[in-house]
């Protein structure tokens, strides 16, 4: 997922009593003992596959001598199969025109071929396609790559502009580490490596950043500030400890990364940077709590679910205002990948947080804004004072996919089956737009007001800037469940991508996902769709979209994937572990401890 700072509209733009808007009045709390659990299923009634313990896998069932009915994975691989060549053509058709004007810059404009920099102009659509590279498969792109982190410095920004913490973790920092790892780890991926000392110089570098950005925690708290000055010696603007906040994301979306640099370096440093910093977050305390009792805010409306705001000075919340959406959504999910990097009796608390956080979610913000439908669910972000207000984002459609992935490591059902009805939700903003893709942030209605209407949603920004959390929710729904209705949405999303983002020297995001190219005459379809692009491509495209995108259909090679789930009638003895994490960014990183 890539995870964004930005919370979307400010609190009090979510929470009000007009009758046109769908943000709709608040829905007090439930009074407690009122709530009744689901009831069971009805005889009969379809149940979720069981999620049993984690066994020896056996792979799919195969046609075998040429008798005999095809299996149904069988019956599919062809199509997989052209469906994850035509991803990677998508990835060389990005990857050759940003190689050849776009570096060192951090991206390519796709429609005008012009190269500019967001990220400190270090390569970042580079080092963001390496894991996916590695992936296909690719040894042009890997080595080119390997060869550009070779010449690149990353003691200082290479552009007069402020360094990210946060983006620098989990594009850079991320994209080095999961090289490494991929290239050490996976027998075969090493034999496309022309030097192999260029995947050791990946850790030097990685260690390089890390070194200037620690600077980033040296706060008479420990809670890191994200913006560092080009220099990378200080703060990018003067602090004022009175005021200055951190974000939850941005706080809690370093501890996978800087961990895993520790394990590679043999420095704990790193580890224990990123660690201080998050256990702020874990155990959560207002500001009102240690400065004389001045607010009473509550900082975790409901259990295991806390705000967006974290003041460096000492670690307090400053309110309870918050959601899964931009600018807390990758501190859950970091939660659980925790757990799954290392499970040692020192990381259950990261577990038990995640399971808290899951659990009250089902309870309290989980919306259905069709009434009689509630697959399609979505989740609400909510107020210190437990008010909640029914706004999304692209962003947030991560949850999905999170969830399920805990469900099938914790071998609870009500989690996949929550997982799957967040999956329909935010496909359900995919198939509701004319151009078959989402909007980058959404509200709905509540089932109680009578004026709505399909798409029971109205959209709050339509631009599509090539984001992955759908695509990445599919992933790991298809590959949990082994249902393939996951993959057909995949393709689907994956051609409209084609049809209204495919610019000549890469894919353009979007400025409205509204439009709709149908005319008769294809010339007026064409200039549409070219009057739509934002002439803009992120680095997150190579890293997670296209990876997600290809990862689905890459159905026979099980190494770097997420483990089959129980749902595949094939698995009679269980599933394996996962051997791997992925970041925020979609980078695969080892995990370290005994596999999950």
């Amino acid at each position: 997922m890539d995870t964004g700072l930005d919370t979307g509209l400010e609190a009090d733009t979510l929470f009000h009593d007009d009758p046109q808007s769908p943000v709709a009045t608040p829905v007090p709390p439930p009074v407690p003992g009122q709530q009744k659990p689901p009831p069971p299923p009805s005889p009969g009634q379809q149940r979720d596959p069981p999620t049993g313990p984690a066994q020896q896998s056996r792979p799919p069932p195969t046609q075998s001598g040429g008798s005999g009915p095809l299996s149904p994975d069988e019956k599919r691989k062809p199509e997989n199969k052209r469906r994850a060549e035509a991803v990677k053509a998508a990835f060389i058709h990005s990857w050759e025109p940003y190689r050849d004007f776009g570096l060192p810059d951090d991206e390519l404009r796709p429609a005008s071929r012009e190269p500019y920099s967001t990220r400190n102009g270090w390569g970042a659509s580079a080092i963001d396609a390496l894991s996916t590279a590695i992936i296909m498969n690719l040894p042009g792109p890997v080595n080119e790559i390997l060869q550009h982190v070779r010449g690149t410095d990353f003691s200082k920004s290479n552009t007069k502009t402020s360094v990210s913490l946060f983006e620098t973790t989990i594009r850079y920092l991320g994209g080095l580490i999961s090289g490494h790892d991929l290239l050490t780890e996976i027998d075969g991926r090493k034999r496309m490596v022309k030097d192999p000392n260029d995947i050791k110089v990946l850790v030097t570098k990685a260690k390089q950043l890390a070194d200037r950005l620690s600077i980033a925690f040296n706060t008479t708290s420990g809670v890191p500030y994200n913006e560092l000055n080009w220099e990378m010696n200080g703060p990018d603007k003067p602090l004022d400890y009175a005021t200055t906040t951190n974000n939850l994301a941005t706080v809690g979306t370093l501890i996978l990364e800087w961990t895993r640099l520790s394990a590679l370096t043999n420095n704990d440093r790193y580890k224990h940077l990123a660690h201080n910093a998050e256990m702020f977050l874990l155990l959560p305390t207002s500001w009102g709590a240690t400065d004389g009792g001045k607010t009473k805010d509550i900082v975790e409306p409901f259990p295991g679910l806390v705000g967006f705001d974290i003041f460096i000075k000492n670690g307090t919340f400053k309110n309870g205002y918050g959601s899964w959406s931009g600018g807390a959504d990758s501190f859950y999910e970091y939660l659980l990948k925790m757990w799954m990097y290392n499970a040692s009796p020192s990381n259950l608390i990261f577990r038990d947080r995640w399971i808290k956080a899951v659990e009250s979610s089902m309870r309290n913000v989980a919306s259905h804004p069709i009434t009689g439908v509630n697959n399609i669910t979505l989740m609400q972000s909510w107020q210190a004072d437990r008010r909640k207000g029914n706004f999304s984002q692209h962003l947030t459609c991560f949850d999905g996919g999170n969830i399920l992935l805990g469900g099938q490591v914790l071998n609870r059902r009500d989690f996949i089956r929550f997982g799957r009805h967040l999956v329909d939700g935010c496909r359900h903003t995919y198939a509701a737009t004319p151009t078959g893709i989402g909007p980058e942030s959404f509200s709905w209605w509540s089932q109680d007001e009578t004026s709505y209407k399909p798409p029971y949603f109205r959209t709050e920004s339509s631009a599509y800037v090539l984001r992955p959390e759908v695509l990445e929710s599919y992933y790991y729904a298809y590959r949990i469940t082994g249902q393939t209705k996951y993959q057909d949405w995949a393709w689907e999303a994956f051609q409209a991508i084609e049809k209204y983002c495919r610019a000549e020297f890469g894919y353009s995001a979007i400025n409205n996902v509204n439009i709709e190219a149908k005319a008769q005459d294809p010339e007026i379809n064409k200039q549409l769709i070219r009057s739509n692009w934002r002439n803009e491509q992120e680095s997150f495209w190579f890293a997670e979209t296209l990876k997600y995108a290809y990862l689905i259909f890459a159905d026979d090679d099980e190494e770097y994937q997420i483990p089959r789930g129980s749902g595949y009638s094939g698995l009679l003895l269980g599933r394996n572990r996962n051997k791997w994490v992925f970041n925020t960014e979609a980078h695969p990183i080892r995990v370290a401890g005994i596999p999950q």
